[in-house]
C-alpha cells in the first residue's frame, strides 16, 4: 500500500494511505497509525508507541525486503509461570471461590 508520512507542525507524525497497491512489503509498520484512524484512545496508542521503541530498540522487529522473514519471538508471547498454570488449572472442578482466589493471587504477581 503506497503511504504518505510526514510530521506536522505540532511535531505529530501523520499518515495517509493513498489506495494504491504497490509490489513488495511495506517500509514499516504502520499498525499504530491504523489504531489510531479507528479512534482508539490516545493512552493506547502511546502505549503502543512504547512498546514498539522497546521491541525495536531489543532487535525484536526486523523489516527484510527480501520477503524472507524469521519471526522472533516476542516477550509478551513467551512462556510466564501464571499463563502455565492457567493453561493446567482444570476448570471443571473449580469452585468459585477457589477460581477468585486464583486470580487474585495471579494479579498480585502479575502486578508486582
Amino acid at each position: 500500500m503506497a503511504v504518505k508520512e510526514w510530521t506536522n507542525t505540532l511535531g505529530k507524525t501523520e499518515v495517509v494511505f493513498l489506495h494504491k497497491i504497490l509490489p513488495g512489503p511495506a517500509d514499516k509498520s504502520y499498525g499504530i497509525h491504523v489504531a489510531h484512524l479507528a479512534g482508539l484512545p490516545d493512552a493506547c496508542i502511546q502505549r503502543s508507541k512504547e512498546i514498539l521503541a522497546e521491541l525495536e530498540a531489543r532487535n525484536y522487529i526486523e523489516i527484510k525486503t527480501d520477503g524472507d522473514f524469521e519471526e522472533p519471538m516476542l516477550p509478551m508471547f513467551s512462556s510466564h509461570p501464571v499463563l502455565e498454570e492457567i493453561k493446567r488449572i482444570d476448570v471443571d472442578n473449580l469452585t468459585p471461590i477457589n477460581a477468585l482466589n486464583a486470580i487474585t493471587e495471579w494479579k498480585k504477581r502479575l502486578n508486582g
